[in-house]
């Protein structure tokens, strides 16, 4: 029996000694994640913990560091304000979960999830979350038994992705979804001057109520509330900014939905979805993400919001700046403009905003088996394509897209059955708008999007395009 015995033992230790040598060499590796955006949330962690005296937590998602300006926040206020918003991706429980480690008592905490079906709900994400906490392994004792199971399931393949270099390197400082554009705050601090899609809004992201009543999530966030209180502090909530070209319901069901919220949680409500409902001119990259100028307007609503709470009777001497097209163009940015395009040009083009967009393939072209689009029209660069530009081109092949071209509509690739190549030219994703979801819609399911080697894991690390990264061909 002993002999059996030593031998179980023997083959166990063979078996389990690979991965613990792989294991010691992938944690010795190159940390490749040092500057994602998500590594950010150790630094947010290390304010909440370690900032002294009365804090204001804003508590969320991405349009948390997108939408809120701290400094003005402690100017009007009087707290320390501490940006506890991250990521969707790393889903709204992970974020309380976290929080409750820094709260304290006479703390003020804003809960403000965006009205999204993946934010309202219990998603959490292994993979991303080592991502983020790969310098910060104690914050994993903040999460649940079964977070924490589902985390050591996920470990081996977090290892592998950071020893083969995936999905971060090459992220540099200077670009928009990098931990170093996050400031000491929390706050995104890229420059972000005017909306970039096409139309002003991501249409495959379209804002809908009904399937944010998720009674799970509501009793996590009632749990919430019970544990901030417990620790002395006073908990809100508030609705996160929603860009008004997106929404898809009524007055009647956000009064519902507020109503529903108020009564489920038990706290103050901060005011209302419309309140915080703001024209497309004011966003950035998605329907939740601000830009500079819509980042100010939002603050100075909460500010005024909070204020009355807290009985502070100082008035708000912010001045809200223009939007960048109130100061060069009193038409609407967002309108399309058909421009006049000779009949031996190709494309159809319409100017969107200020920026030349692609429309369609002029019928006598739609025969192409192979196209390189343009990069300019009339002096002016070509930067955009529109939904189903291409449809119609049914003998289309090969696409190469140069590298001006920055803005991409939900479906630009239907109605061209053939298409299997797709040559990106573009050099930073940050800098560019890509739907959330849709980009692929009526595609071929042979489609494929050909990046040069150089640029591919800063295709894999952003925001948006590491949605589509099962299309993408190293060149």
């Amino acid at each position: 029996m002993k002999k059996v015995l030593r031998y179980m033992a023997l083959y166990l230790l063979l078996a389990i000694l690979p991965f613990g040598i792989f294991a010691a060499v992938a944690e010795g590796a190159k940390n490749n994640y040092h500057n994602v955006f998500h590594a950010a949330l150790v630094d947010k962690y290390h304010r909440l913990t370690e900032t002294k005296g009365q804090k204001m937590i804003f508590v969320g998602g991405s349009s948390l560091p997108f939408g809120l300006r701290s400094d003005l926040i402690e100017q009007e206020l009087g707290y320390k304000s501490v940006n506890f918003g991250m990521y969707a991706s790393l889903g709204t429980r992970v974020m309380m979960e976290l929080s409750l480690d820094g709260i304290a008592r006479e703390d003020v905490v804003v809960l403000a999830p965006e009205l999204n079906a993946q934010t309202y709900s219990e998603y959490f994400n292994a993979d991303v979350l080592w991502e983020s906490l790969n310098e910060e392994r104690s914050m994993i004792n903040a999460l649940s038994w079964d977070e924490k199971k589902s985390m050591a399931y996920n470990y081996f393949d977090f290892l592998w992705n950071k020893w083969c270099g995936r999905n971060a390197e090459g992220i540099a400082d200077g670009e928009l979804y990098a931990r170093s554009s996050i400031n000491e705050y929390g706050d995104l601090a890229y420059p972000r001057e005017r909306n970039v899609m096409p139309g002003g809004f991501d249409k495959s992201q379209p804002v809908t109520l009904s399937d944010l009543y998720n009674e799970a999530f509501f009793a996590d966030m009632t749990a919430y509330v019970k544990a901030v209180r417990a620790k002395g502090a006073e908990v809100y909530f508030t609705f996160s900014p929603t860009n008004a070209a997106a929404v898809r319901f009524t007055p009647a069901e956000a009064a519902a939905f507020e109503h529903y919220i108020e009564e489920k949680l038990g706290c103050t409500v901060l005011g209302s979805i419309a309140g915080a409902t703001y024209e497309p001119g004011y966003f950035f990259d998605t329907n939740f993400h601000l830009n500079d100028t819509g980042a100010i307007l939002h603050t100075v609503h909460l500010i005024d919001l909070l204020k009355e709470q807290l009985g502070i009777h100082t008035p708000t001497s912010i001045d809200i700046p223009l939007l960048p097209r109130d100061a060069d163009d009193p038409e609407d940015p967002h309108n399309p403009q058909e421009a006049d395009v000779p009949q031996e040009f190709m494309f159809e083009v319409a100017d969107i905003g200020g920026t030349l967009y692609l429309t369609a393939i002029k019928d006598a072209f739609k025969g192409e088996t192979a196209i390189r689009l343009p990069e300019s029209y009339n002096g002016r660069p070509i930067a955009g394509l529109t939904s189903g530009f291409l449809a119609g081109c049914e003998q289309l092949t090969e696409l190469e897209i140069p590298a001006c071209y920055m803005f991409f509509d939900t479906g630009i690739f239907s109605g061209c059955p053939a298409l299997e190549n797709v040559f990106l030219g573009l050099a930073d994703p940050s800098k560019s708008f890509v739907p959330a979801e849709g980009l692929m819609d009526g595609a071929a399911a042979t489609i494929r999007l050909h990046i040069p080697a150089s640029k591919i894991n800063k295709f894999r690390s952003n925001y948006t395009w590491r949605n589509y990264k099962r299309y993408f061909v190293v060149d």
